[in-house]
């Protein structure tokens, strides 16, 4: 069984870049503050930011140093219009606008991984995660897979083959909840959580493909998934436990009055949930998993091959580049 890694590259490219920053940055106070502080970010000797290409650049080496990596693609998002914000146009709407420092960063980085001779994968009006749904869900048969994101969504393809190592600082409180388990790479890299499958079992007390009815029910903020309003996890948890999808529990609850579906609900142990509200926001709720559910069948990628994944680095193409950008410390 071959190895592949799938690495979310908007995900981590933003992460590097906010990770990396300049305390004189962090710390601004107004706009004239940070456009003095920029200067401080890291940027070659004619002005061009590369604190986060830097720095990712030198995660992707270790990774393939460390795990001997010999299958890797990496995904990126182009824009904010999908198809997504077509079906719900306050889908990610909220979002400010992307700091030029950082902006001016996703086509450099591109372009070192070109030069580096990594493959990579883009498709207009499909995020990111779609492209990682696809090739994950194409390769994972005869494969294992490992998907590297901060994006709590990617969790979703987690299966028998495919581990997430989610990039989170939660790390300390949930390692203690998977000690008993046996897995080669539970120690993912510094910064990451490995959710196996056996992970998210034990963490969420769901199936990984039941994440997107979670996100029907609770909503993401950070995405502008609207859910159902003041529903937290605790409350939509024990709903799935008990019916598995949002489709199956408004089937069952439809059929009754709200008196008897108020009782069947209580009976199988589900509390503080206002049946008259679920109703009121089954559309919602139906439109949010929706939004909240990953393409796993591109068309222009369900036909990959684990041959488009492999890799060798070009040196001299690297070098060129790592020279080009000042990035000294860098070695193959």
């Amino acid at each position: 069984m071959k190895k592949i890694f799938l690495i979310d590259g908007s995900s981590v490219l933003s992460t590097q870049y906010y990770g990396n920053l300049p305390k004189s940055y962090t710390f601004a106070k107004s706009k004239e503050e940070k456009v003095e502080a920029m200067k401080d970010i890291l940027q070659t000797s004619d002005g061009i930011y590369t604190n986060a290409v830097f720095n990712m650049t030198k995660t992707i080496l270790k990774l393939i140093k460390d795990y001997d990596i010999e299958y890797l693609g990496v995904c990126w998002d182009i824009s904010r219009k999908t198809f997504r914000r077509e079906l719900y146009p306050q889908y990610k709407a909220h979002r400010d606008e992307t700091p030029k420092p950082l902006s001016s960063q996703f086509s450099l980085m591109q372009k070192v991984l070109d030069h580096m001779g990594i493959p990579q994968f883009k498709l207009e009006n499909y995020e990111a995660d779609d492209l990682i749904g696809t090739l994950s869900k194409t390769l994972s048969g005869d494969n294992q897979v490992f998907i590297l994101s901060k994006d709590r969504d990617v969790l979703q393809l987690v299966n028998p083959n495919t581990t997430v190592w989610l990039n989170t600082k939660q790390g300390n409180k949930l390692y203690p909840l998977i000690k008993e388990l046996d897995n080669e790479f539970k120690h993912a890299p510094y910064g990451y959580f490995p959710f196996s499958l056996d992970a998210f079992r034990l963490i969420y007390g769901l199936e990984p493909k039941q994440l997107i009815d979670l996100k029907g029910l609770v909503g993401d903020t950070s995405d502008g998934i609207p859910g159902i309003s003041n529903m937290g996890e605790k409350t939509a948890t024990p709903i799935l436990q008990r019916y598995e999808t949002i489709e199956k529990f408004y089937e069952d609850i439809e059929r009754l009055t709200l008196k008897e579906s108020d009782k069947k609900i209580k009976e199988k142990g589900i509390k503080r949930v206002s049946v008259e509200k679920m109703l009121k926001n089954k559309e919602v709720a139906l439109l949010s998993k929706g939004l909240a559910t990953i393409n796993t069948s591109v068309p222009e990628y369900s036909d990959i091959s684990i041959d488009d994944l492999h890799f060798n680095i070009n040196k001299n193409n690297s070098y060129t580049i790592f020279n080009s950008l000042e990035f000294k410390s860098l070695k193959l």
